[in-house]
């Protein structure tokens, strides 16, 4: 029997697995109803791969017998050094070999179009590096190398992975990584010494968020020193970020320094958070020593009550072609959304008024950046969050701000943009019909039972026009 899918034009079958493509049932079904849709889903099926556990390597040689051509689809790989119960779900296995623990390298076929490269829960020494050596080596074209809870036990491994990453790196990102010596751990240097060199000419991004570095054994400027030493001359986008978790900081006020220094003739987009686990002293002298950020468009601020985001702006020399300045206000969602809208009420009620004297925000922002055109809140909430799907909620707290934006006479009503974000900093998309996410509601609550979506109230179907008229919010 003919399948209907025989008469839809190939263009409109790309836009639906397109659209699907983060949809893994829909577009597994797409791959089995009919020949015509199956290649377009197996291509979103097939872009990112993971290998979590050492048995993943045969099942995925498996494949590769009955289809050679999933090699030349995948423009994702990621490798971790340890393996959760998901995967060994997946396989059917009650044990199974973590990639970190194997004393054998597998070997696999070349994935020729990979471009992005995710190395996480790696602790390196003499096994693990040789098999992330390996395993890079496969992917000639990498662009992306993110690296996140990675450990490494001397600077000559870190130096040998980004060498890794081979000469066309646009975006490096280090998140929990860390760095430490270990005097009684054995390395075998033959895999750093065949490595290549690091080239950073190409990089366009850096990030570097909750990252920790020995202190007592000098390593805490490692990654200033990286960049001293490989020089990347055309980074356009650098992130430093922070966590109070664990006691991890950013990184070390000489390696902000250092990456803000090196970076400031042609970083546009600028995003950091101003609280890092150092005295604001040494912060705002190592802003005023900076140079003006001649090429920066973008500047992204965290907001904290501390109002340590404004003391950070008054402190940088200047921006002359800013035009975009964007506070971030970041929701936790540690124990539900009544903690939430608390700690919304209490950023919002202490770093307004903007300014120490009588002038308004907008007044302050443009003597600082007279091109600035666009003042963003970006409300970051994660996606297990109740606030992404109750929009009255979501409204009331947007009616909120901007009510305490004219009680404190910020006068920037023509500038404001406010915009909701998951904890991954991506801009989340509503359904019009009842302003719900995408996504499905996935939480468990304190009990440790799973918590029902809940339910559309009248507050969440209200149009546009009469959520504005309503003056009222909680308390």
């Amino acid at each position: 029997m003919e399948s209907h899918w025989s008469n839809v034009p190939a263009e409109l079958i790309h836009e639906i697995t397109s659209y699907n493509a983060d949809d893994i049932p829909t577009l597994r079904a797409m791959s089995l109803v009919s020949k015509m849709t199956r290649p377009f889903a197996t291509i979103h099926l097939f872009s990112a791969i993971h290998f979590s556990c050492v048995e993943d390597f045969p099942w995925w040689l498996e494949m590769l017998n009955r289809t050679p051509a999933l090699a030349t689809i995948v423009t994702k790989v990621k490798f971790s050094g340890g393996c959760s119960q998901r995967s060994m779900d997946r396989l059917g296995l009650t044990s199974v070999t973590q990639l970190s623990d194997s004393s054998s390298i597998p070997v696999l076929p070349s994935l020729p179009n990979v471009t992005s490269v995710h190395l996480v829960e790696w602790r390196n020494g003499s096994t693990p590096m040789a098999m992330l050596m390996t395993q890079m080596a496969l992917c000639p074209h990498i662009r992306e190398l993110h690296l996140f809870r990675v450990t490494f036990y001397c600077y000559s491994e870190l130096v040998a992975i980004i060498g890794a990453g081979g000469k066309a790196l646009r975006s490096l990102s280090f998140n929990r990584v860390t760095l430490k010596m270990c005097y009684h751990f054995h390395f075998s240097w033959q895999s750093v010494c065949d490595s290549d060199e690091p080239d950073l000419s190409t990089l366009e991004q850096l990030s570097v968020e909750r990252c920790s570095f020995s202190c007592t054994l000098g390593f805490q400027d490692c990654i200033g020193r990286l960049m001293k030493e490989y020089r990347p001359t055309g980074v356009r986008t650098l992130i430093l970020g922070y966590t109070n978790e664990d006691d991890i900081q950013a990184c070390s006020i000489s390696d902000a320094e250092t990456l803000l220094r090196l970076n400031a003739p042609s970083v546009v987009n600028l995003i950091m958070d101003p609280a890092l686990d150092i005295y604001d002293s040494e912060i705002m002298r190592m802003f005023e020593t900076l140079p003006a950020f001649q090429a920066l468009e973008t500047l992204t601020i965290w907001l904290h009550p501390d109002r340590m985001a404004q003391r950070l702006i008054d402190a940088l020399k200047g921006a002359p072609n800013l035009t975009r300045l964007v506070l971030r206000m970041p929701l936790n969602d540690y124990w539900g959304y009544e903690e939430d809208r608390e700690e919304f009420n209490r950023i919002v009620k202490k770093v307004f008024p903007w300014g120490p004297g009588q002038d308004s925000m907008k007044t302050v922002v443009l003597r600082k950046f007279p091109l600035c055109r666009e003042i963003a809140f970006h409300l970051c909430v994660p996606r297990k969050s109740v606030i992404h799907f109750r929009r009255g909620v979501r409204r009331r707290m947007e009616l909120q701000l901007k009510e305490r934006l004219e009680k404190t006479r910020a006068d920037i009503a023509a500038y404001l943009r406010i915009e909701w974000l998951d904890e991954d900093f991506r801009f989340v998309v509503y359904r019009k019909t009842n302003g719900k996410p995408l996504w499905e509601f996935n939480r468990v609550g304190r009990n440790g039972s799973r918590e029902s979506e809940p339910e559309t109230e009248d507050s969440d179907c209200d149009s546009e026009s009469e959520s504005e008229s309503e003056s009222e919010y909680d308390e």
